[in-house]
């Protein structure tokens, strides 16, 4: 009994005994759990407040970099882009206005080459709606020589035969007083001291007649007569020469008058009194004042012209050029010196009558794109 105390003593003194040892990792885990604990704790701040640190240094800098970066920049841009559209706004707004109008005169444009210069297009009203291109004819050479010569083969051609008939100065009853009486020997209506019917004597008939079958007509180059109405048509876009012509229009109009296609559907809004309505329209484009003139200008011509029925001369005034005749004719027929003519219809003598260019003109859209092709 003893015995086994003694071993019992001894199993708990040797576990005492190797208590130390297990107590020893517990120590060494304690090292090591504090050498953890102080390892991290030593290097973790120092990694932290570097880590701490270093983004507390740099990204202040960033970021004031960036915060100041931006600002600095970002106003430029902002500054840049609202400038920008400012100065580049109206220029988008006017391509825009162009493109506009681009895309409404789409179907009057023309495949031809067009001038250089541009004149206004007019409402009825007399706002401006844009500008347009005028048709490579008006970059002509103005040739007044030939435009003169142009006039003179066309009334030439237009002049009608004339004479007297084949009785005339021979429907007389006469007789010769013969010799004795001391008076010449020519003859003489009977019962009567008037001579007739012999040439050389007062009161007889004319010695060389105007024959019917004599040619008044003359001849013209056809490249001339062409050349003469291109130059025609090149001085009605001369405000200078138009002004010497003595038109009268307002000073702000470019010429020649371009309108808008709805001058042509007027016929459309206006059932009854064409002139009143058309003598509005031009009072509000500004080239009323030339109508005018006209008007005042009208009197009786002198000489025996006016015993053929030719007795009273108008001055010419404004020429319309439109594309619907028809519809646009019953406007001005009552407005005196205006004539309204179709493309197809312009002369030399109408675009400049009497052979003096420059005649103030008005002319739609719809008729300056047929004359896109001369």
């Amino acid at each position: 009994m003893a015995e086994d105390k003694k071993k019992a003593a001894e199993k708990k003194a040797a576990p005492k005994k190797e208590a130390p040892k297990k107590d020893a990792p517990k120590k060494d885990a304690a090292k090591k759990t504090e050498a953890k604990k102080t390892t991290p704790k030593k290097d973790v701040p120092k990694k932290t407040e570097a880590k701490k640190t270093t983004p507390k240094k740099d990204a202040p800098k960033k970021t004031e970099a960036k915060k100041t970066a931006p600002k600095k920049d970002a106003p430029k841009k902002t500054e840049a882009k609202k400038t920008a559209p400012k100065k580049d706004a109206p220029k988008k707004t006017t391509s825009k206005k162009s493109t506009a109008g681009k895309k409404k005169g789409k179907k009057y444009e023309y495949d031809g080459p067009t001038s250089d210069v541009k004149v206004n297009v007019y409402s009825i009203k007399g706002k401006k709606k844009g500008k347009i291109n005028l048709p490579k004819a008006f970059d002509t050479e103005i040739r007044t020589d030939l435009i003169r010569n142009a006039v003179t083969v066309a009334r030439a051609n237009r002049r009608q035969p004339y004479g007297p008939g084949l009785r005339a100065g021979f429907r007389h009853s006469v007789e010769m007083w013969g010799k004795g009486r001391g008076v010449s020997r020519v003859q003489r209506i009977k019962g009567e001291r008037r001579g007739a019917q012999s040439p050389g004597t007062v009161g007889g008939r004319k010695a060389h007649p105007p024959k019917v079958a004599k040619n008044w007509s003359k001849k013209m180059n056809t490249k001339e007569k062409h050349l003469a109405r291109m130059s025609a048509l090149s001085a009605v876009g001369q405000k200078d020469i138009v002004e010497a012509r003595g038109h009268k229009f307002d000073e702000d109009l470019t010429v020649p008058v371009v309108m808008e296609e709805s001058f042509e559907r007027l016929h459309e809004e206006t059932e009854e009194s064409h002139t009143k309505a058309m003598k509005e329209v031009l009072e509000d484009v500004g080239v009323y004042d030339d109508v005018v003139r006209a008007e005042e200008g009208h009197h009786q011509r002198a000489g025996h012209g006016k015993m053929r029925g030719r007795r009273f001369r108008t001055p010419k005034s404004l020429l319309v050029v439109v594309d619907d005749l028809d519809s646009m004719r019953p406007f001005f027929r009552n407005l005196p010196g205006v004539e309204v003519v179709s493309p197809d219809q312009l002369s030399t003598e109408r675009l400049a009558p009497g052979g003096d260019p420059g005649r103030l003109t008005l002319i739609t859209i719809q008729a300056l794109e047929r004359m896109m092709e001369w």
